[in-house]
């Protein structure tokens, strides 16, 4: 049965361009404009050379990552406006701009702006709004155009942003409106203090919920790309709920603590949405003051360093001391967290980032002393279970540095920033005054290993079950419908077939059908089209005649099912409540191409057990035997598991887990080729585990060297060479982890 496991590294599709911009003088910065010659860009500044880094992973002083300097919070006054260009002034902008700079607002959102409109007098309202408010950078993103005497001749109609802080770049992309009025989604990059902010603007479709669903999927695939993520709008939401598709993000109107922006219905439709894990905001507050009929929306955060992970990380010590404070960022009294020695011996504290990161650099703070010197040696893992020589030296202090308030920094090597990282362990290594190790605080700098997600639907090819294809179902109107056969049980009734091109991951699938006639559905994929339906996997169902809305259905796909990579998808109509025909509007997928992996886990066609993430469920392999082609408990050589990776692949790393025992101890060897009618004697052998380590459930890792892992090969084969519980072998897991060749 063929498995297949992979790491999500997810492209977002890159959409129009078009964003006009001021503010300052003009400085050349990367356009991202799909080929409209009215984009642009401007600020005030200057480029900076980041530090250099040592190769080593070790840093001096003055050699610190930028953000260690910067380590007190900066706080923002948000905005989001919608001014209804401006009608319920009479077009007197002098009204919103007090409106605006009234709240000390340093960056703000503006919906329904009018640029060079007749019904607006012709005036440029972005650039007016920003002299009058003196936050003289500034963008607007055209939605659609109007009457008026613009640059090309014609009004444009849109939002905007103005900010106090130097916009460094800006793009505009259209949003699927299904033919309604169009609707767009601005970003404009904005340097505050050196750390760069991601500001959205958008202002979302009314006229169907349905529409504004996919809209929302469109958004998130975009602002789930980039960090430090600020997005005002008008979003027209008929329920808070709907935020819930924006993944790692928070809103400031929410069900606990909301203001009603839009008083004709009594609904919060306005709102900012922020990255949790970079922002912290106040509660919602609005001005109602009748210049628009929306209530500007405002609220105050607090921005911590971009690159700081570690203040929202949970850390842990030896039994009976607290050190929960230690990554508080508050430089209090030192924590003796146990007795020092030399390696890793002594005590230590572990952090739990509490997900996967890309880490750039660490800072430990021992206290402060004239005299005292303290060193210490940092470790990385992604999983805590491993024995530490399986961790990853990160850096360490061993200079006779004294103590002081800034601590003592190391910037990681570049191997190390590749690595993503949960775990990190500091060991106090040395104390100048007494056997007790002191921390004070201890700060990680880094990424969150992000995923981009995207809609493939577009560029996939969509057929019936005949080979038609069916362009209707990604043209995203949703008024047309395709008749695909017959309705039936599993998978003998009609279906729309989907081929990516290339392997591909999954993380949602919407299907729209026909109203007023209610479906069950079930959709399967697999990497090989010709496979009997028995080994397709089944990825996402309606199982039921609930209503059919202009929404659609939405199956987000979870576990195993969002790490597997498929090329094929087919989605079978299962059911139907008025007729007998399935029928299909619409098809949406999010997610992204393998192709674009850095590190994929290839996977096996091998028993299920060794590739289906199940640790507890083990194969026995028969007898070990010391050496692979040596003499056995009867059987020579037999004692293996051969995995076919189906394609030629440079391997990175090879994952075992053994049956897992508190006592059980297992060795292995293993080779590889890409011809497996060779004998054992010709295939390369790239490792194996020969210490006495306990089997565990994260089980253990070979990493091959720079030159086995440009080997191309297809089939791995590990043997068990020794087992001190009895004679048999046994294997639970393999995961292997690289990149096709």
């Amino acid at each position: 049965m063929k498995k297949t496991i992979a790491i999500m590294l997810l492209v977002c599709t890159l959409l129009s361009c078009l964003a006009s911009c001021g503010g300052g003088k003009k400085v050349d910065e990367p356009q991202q404009d799909a080929g409209n010659d009215n984009g642009s860009s401007s600020g005030e500044g200057s480029e900076q050379t980041p530090p250099e880094e040592g190769s080593d992973g070790s840093s001096s002083e003055g050699n610190e990552p930028a953000g260690f300097d910067e380590m007190q919070p900066v706080t923002l006054n948000i905005g989001s406006y919608n001014i209804a260009n401006g009608r319920e002034v009479d077009h007197n902008m002098m009204k919103l701009a007090k409106d605006i700079s009234g709240k000390k607002l340093d960056i703000v959102g503006l919906q329904e702006v009018d640029q060079f409109c007749n019904r607006s007098g012709n005036i440029d309202t972005v650039k007016t709004l920003a002299e009058l408010t003196g936050m003289k950078y500034y963008c607007f993103y055209k939605a659609i155009n109007l009457s008026g005497n613009g640059p090309d001749g014609k009004g444009e109609y849109g939002s905007a942003i103005l900010s106090k802080y130097p916009i460094l770049e800006t793009e505009s992309r259209a949003l699927n409106t299904e033919g309604k009025e169009g609707r767009v989604l601005g970003r404009a990059a904005i340097d505050v203090n050196g750390t760069t902010i991601q500001f959205f603007v958008t202002h979302l479709s009314y006229e169907s919920g349905g529409l504004r669903a996919r809209q929302f999927l469109e958004v998130n695939a975009v602002i789930s790309s980039y960090e430090n993520v600020i997005l005002t709008g008008d979003f027209n939401i008929s329920s808070l709920a709907e935020y819930k598709v924006l993944e790692n993000m928070s809103t400031v109107n929410t069900e606990e603590h909301f203001v009603y922006t839009f008083p004709s219905k009594r609904t919060c439709i306005d709102n900012i949405v922020y990255s949790q894990d970079a922002f912290t905001f106040g509660e919602p507050n609005m001005l109602a003051n009748g210049n628009s009929d929306h209530n500007m929306l405002y609220a105050t955060c607090v921005m911590r360093p971009s690159s700081l992970v570690s203040d929202a990380a949970t850390i842990t010590g030896a039994d009976g001391v607290d050190v929960s404070k230690l990554t508080d960022g508050l430089l209090a009294n030192a924590v003796e967290i146990g007795a020092w020695k030399e390696g890793t011996a002594g005590a230590y504290v572990e952090i739990d980032l509490q997900a996967d990161y890309n880490l750039s650099a660490l800072r430990v703070v021992n206290g402060v002393s004239p005299s005292r010197v303290c060193k210490w040696v940092a470790y990385g893992s992604a999983d805590n279970t491993l024995a530490i020589d399986a961790w990853t030296k990160l850096g360490e202090k061993s200079g006779d540095e004294v103590c002081t308030a800034e601590g003592y920094s190391v910037t990681l090597g570049e191997e190390a920033k590749a690595l993503k990282l949960r775990y990190i362990r500091i060991y106090g290594t040395y104390c100048s005054e007494g056997e007790q190790y002191p921390v004070s605080e201890v700060f990680v700098f880094g990424k969150i290993a992000n995923a981009k997600k995207a809609d493939l639907s577009a560029k996939a090819e969509i057929t019936d079950a005949a080979g038609n294809k069916l362009t209707v179902l990604s043209d995203r109107l949703v008024t047309e419908s395709v008749a695909l056969g017959n309705c039936a049980e599993g998978t003998a009734g009609g279906y729309l077939a989907i081929d990516f091109g290339e392997p591909t991951i999954l993380y949602a699938l919407n299907l729209t059908t026909p109203l007023g006639k209610n479906y069950k559905w079930a959709a399967y994929a697999s990497l090989d089209k010709d496979a009997p339906m028995s080994d397709w996997t089944l990825i996402a169902e309606k199982n039921d005649f609930s209503v059919t809305t202009d929404a659609g259905y939405t199956v987000y796909l979870a576990g195993k099912l969002k790490e597997t990579p498929y090329r094929y998808i087919r989605v079978y109509g299962t059911g139907c409540d008025g007729g007998e025909k399935f029928e299909a509007n619409e098809v949406y997928l999010y997610g992204m191409k393998v192709s674009d992996l850095d590190n994929l886990m290839i996977g096996a066609t091998a028993d299920p057990l060794y590739s289906d993430g199940d640790t507890k469920e083990y194969d026995d392999l028969g007898y070990w035997a010391e050496k692979v082609t040596g003499p056995a408990y009867g059987t020579a050589g037999t004692c293996y598991a051969e995995i076919d990776l189906n394609r030629l692949c440079h391997i990175e790393t090879l994952r075992v887990v053994n049956y897992v025992a508190s006592s059980r101890v297992y060795q292995w060897e293993a080779y590889v080729t890409d011809d497996a009618t060779l004998p054992i004697e010709k295939w390369i052998k790239i490792g194996g585990k020969s210490d006495n380590s306990k089997s565990t459930a994260a089980g253990y890792t070979l990493t091959l060297s720079e030159a086995l892992q440009e080997l191309s090969v297809r089939y791995v084969r590990i043997y068990g060479t020794y087992h001190n519980g009895n004679c048999g072998y046994h294997i639970s897991e393999v995961e292997i982890r690289g990149r096709e060749a």
